[in-house]
């Protein structure tokens, strides 16, 4: 196996003060960058002024994500001078377009690009550039800047340069950590209008090596082969692949097959002074024609195809139209001769439909800041998140259906819809103005292709009055999608708790909503019709708080879309499996909901889960915990066309039934006996291992079961066995030419996780996961 010393590696990049803020916040809008050797900040009415200095490294992504942004005064001041001379005269640039303006949608102006755990790409555009005495040059100018772990990328870009007049183009970066500039001459002619660029390359790594020293050839599973060149804007070794030939149907068909490209890494010299012998290599590859773009899972095997935890970065494209659709995979490739193989998933890995997670560029569509998609298959998205609310004021945007249609002769594997919307807290301060997230970090700990996991921390408020953690998994499935979001909330000033919601799920503008449907373990406790007539704001429950033991649920039974072309649709339910308020010293273990009218005629309902009636303020050190399954459902067993046959047929006893909702609540407590190892949580089944045998049963179940093994020292030889009448009985792992689980390193123990998706057709059924002597 492959050493994955590169998965140590780690950037990050936020809008320090938030992307989106209220009318009285002054704040300076602040970019930043942090990565495992250095913070990078720049105040966008100040871009000549950025700040520049090391960072402390942490043991890994998944630690460095629990570290505070480091302040802009904590930050060694640099100078960075960008400028065109044209005929003589120097224009400097100060600020660009987004430091220009003032409104709420300024920062619409830098464009997010690509995101992710290793490469930070960001434009600003329209740079204004000014003389000495105030006189601007007109021209069409932004400033391009790909961050990796080791290394800054600065590129001005302009057009529209004045004609038949002698131009040059400049950059200079003086900092704590080392001095760097480039420039150039160029003859721009009248009847051109080509863009002119000038790049400078910052590396931070003393002894990197160079990138002549490495040799890379990829072939594709078509035979296409390249051989790496030297990507200047992204300062890594990188392949462009565009359309390939596949054997399986592509776009928005099953997509039962992947993509396979070869990475033969070869090093030139096996000792290098200037090479670090941990040094990673920086590497791209940018796939223009993916068979469909909605749903992809990378996932990179060692020269056997077998997955070896070493993750990778994917972020993708489908609005911006000059390019079309896109997908590009980043990697640290270990600095050592090797071969891998990285596996495009896009509808099914193996037997199940695969699930992924990307992060999804908004260029070309709007708002431009950080969206973050997941997908079960490939035929639309599962769930979407507005990160950086560029787009919307909420959390939660997009939300659909898995494997549904508009009836039995429905058109499949497309795009579907299950009511829009829903937010994390939603709390406001004394004038009423909704507190707003900054400092957020988002972590991508796993792109798929079993359970994908996205982690995210910041806080509410410009006085950081509330601060958040989010850990968010979609789990792959071949009957219904489900999303697990755990979120943790620390309070640190006091906030008045009126009309605040810990979690909700609404503000959607064409559903209706003909019950709310309230139940817990023991089965229905209250159906609620909801009339027409009502308006905006009309509470359908008030304060209602759950009194049996958990899992509680709540589902918009037998909702649907008015929209005029809806697309084929169900309804949402929502499971609290996990609950803990700490209140003014004051512990509640129960929920309590509240549900109120978003849209009148015909009637459409928002859930929240809000503070108990009781309390009326929050104190500094109040501590709110919560884990919920957000679970997408169709009305009946004709809108289904999975192949889980048992779904299928409780649909056609159960149509439009709370009993759908109630089947997933309480047939999920789910891992019990556990012996060789440390039950972390029952559903989804999380075992830290500590021998080399654990074993399980599974209690009760529905649907493909995610189970993660933690604190394996390695992934070399293990096995999993089902005991079958007193005897054990192989699972089989590899399913149509794959291995069918999903590989995570923590960088923190140097020990790694393994996800399967287990059947649960066979309750009560003991599982036996087994290593070599000592591998536990």
């Amino acid at each position: 196996m492959a050493s994955a010393t590169a998965s140590d590696r780690y950037s990050f990049a936020t809008w320090k003060n938030g992307w989106r803020k209220n009318p009285d916040d002054s704040s300076p809008d602040v970019f930043q960058i942090q990565t495992d050797r250095f913070e990078f900040a720049l105040d966008v009415e100040q871009m000549s002024q950025p700040r520049l200095g090391p960072s402390t490294p942490m043991p890994g992504y998944q630690a460095a994500l629990k570290t505070e942004w480091t302040d802009w005064a904590a930050i060694p001041v640099a100078s960075l001078r960008l400028q065109i001379v044209v005929d003589g005269q120097t224009y400097t640039a100060k600020c660009c377009a987004a430091g220009a303006r003032d409104d709420l949608k300024r920062l619409a102006d830098v464009r997010l690009w690509e995101s992710g755990r290793f490469v930070q790409h960001f434009d600003f555009l329209g740079l204004e550039f000014l003389d000495a005495s105030g006189q601007p040059l007109n021209v069409n100018s932004r400033l391009d800047i790909v961050a990796w772990p080791d290394r800054l990328v600065f590129t001005l870009i302009a057009k529209g340069l004045p004609a038949e007049n002698p131009v040059s183009m400049s950059l200079h970066l003086r900092s704590a950590l080392g001095e760097w500039s480039a420039a150039d001459s160029f003859d721009v002619k009248a009847e051109e209008d080509d863009e002119q660029r000038v790049r400078m390359v910052c590396h931070f790594d003393k002894g990197h090596a160079s990138a002549s020293e490495i040799d890379i050839a990829v072939t594709a599973h078509d035979g296409q082969q390249q051989l790496a060149g030297f990507e200047d804007d992204f300062a890594c070794h990188a392949v462009n692949f565009g359309r390939l030939h596949r054997t399986f149907q592509t776009g928005y068909q099953p997509n039962r097959g992947f993509d396979e490209f070869e990475i033969s890494v070869t090093r030139r010299s096996k000792t290098n002074s200037n090479a670090a012998v941990n040094d990673a290599i920086p590497f791209m590859l940018h796939l223009s024609s993916p068979a469909n773009i909605t749903g992809i899972a990378p996932v990179l095997c060692d020269s056997k195809g077998r997955p070896t935890g070493i993750p990778v970065q994917l972020s993708k494209n489908w609005h911006y139209e000059p390019t079309g659709s896109y997908a590009i995979v980043f990697a640290m490739l270990p600095r050592q001769t090797a071969t891998y193989r990285l596996r495009l998933a896009y509808g099914f890995y193996g037997s199940l439909p695969s699930a992924s997670h990307a992060q999804l560029s908004l260029v070309g569509y709007g708002g431009h800041g950080r969206w973050d998609q997941f997908a079960i298959g490939c035929w639309g998205e599962t769930i979407c998140f507005d990160s950086d609310r560029s787009l919307v004021d909420c959390a939660i945007t997009d939300i659909r259906m898995l494997m549904a249609r508009d009836g039995i002769n429905g058109r499949k594997w497309s795009w579907t819809e299950a009511g829009w919307g829903g937010d994390w807290l939603d709390i406001k301060n004394a004038t009423g103005q909704k507190l707003q997230p900054r400092r957020v970090k988002t972590a991508y700990l796993s792109h798929g292709p079993c359970m994908p996991r996205m982690l995210q921390t910041g806080c509410y408020g410009k006085n950081q009055q509330v601060s958040f953690t989010a850990d968010v998994q979609v789990a792959r499935a071949d009957d219904y999608a489900r999303t697990f979001q755990t979120l943790r909330y620390q309070f640190h000033q006091d906030v008045s708790a009126d009309d605040v919601s810990f979690f909700s799920l609404g503000r959607t503008h064409h559903y209706a909503t003909p019950f709310v449907d309230v139940g817990q373990r023991t089965g229905l406790i209250r159906r609620v019709p909801v009339q027409n007539g009502l308006t905006k704001g009309d509470r359908i429950i008030n304060s209602f708080q759950w009194s049996g033991a958990a899992p509680h649920w709540v589902a918009l039974t037998d909702a649907y879309s008015i929209a005029a072309k809806p697309k084929p649709n169900g309804y949402r339910a929502l499971i609290v499996h996990r609950y803990r308020a700490n209140l003014g010293g004051q512990v509640y273990q129960r929920p309590t909901l509240d549900a109120r009218v978003h849209q009148s005629d015909p009637a459409n309902v928002d859930l929240r889960l809000v503070p108990p009636a009781s309390v009326s303020a929050f104190r500094s050190g109040d501590q709110v915990e919560l884990m919920v399954e957000l679970i997408t459902l169709p009305r009946n067993a004709e809108d289904y066309y999975g192949p889980n046959e048992a779904f299928r047929e409780h649909l056609r006893r159960h149509p439009s039934s709370w009993k759908t909702t109630l089947r997933e609540a309480t047939n999920h407590g789910v891992a019990t006996d556990v012996s060789g190892g440390q039950l972390l949580q029952a559903y989804p089944v999380v075992i830290r291992a500590s021998d080399s045998i654990v074993r399980w049963r599974h209690q009760d179940g529905v649907g493909p079961i995610a189970v993660r093994i933690e604190g394996l020292s390695t992934i070399k030889d293990f096995s999993l066995h089902q005991i079958v009448d007193g005897a054990k009985v192989p699972f089989e792992l590899s399913s149509q030419g794959v291995d069918q689980w999903q590989v995570d390193r923590d960088p923190a123990t140097g020990t790694f996780a393994l996800t399967f998706n287990l059947p649960s057709d066979q309750p009560s059924r003991q599982w036996v996961f087994e290593t070599t002597a000592g591998d536990h």
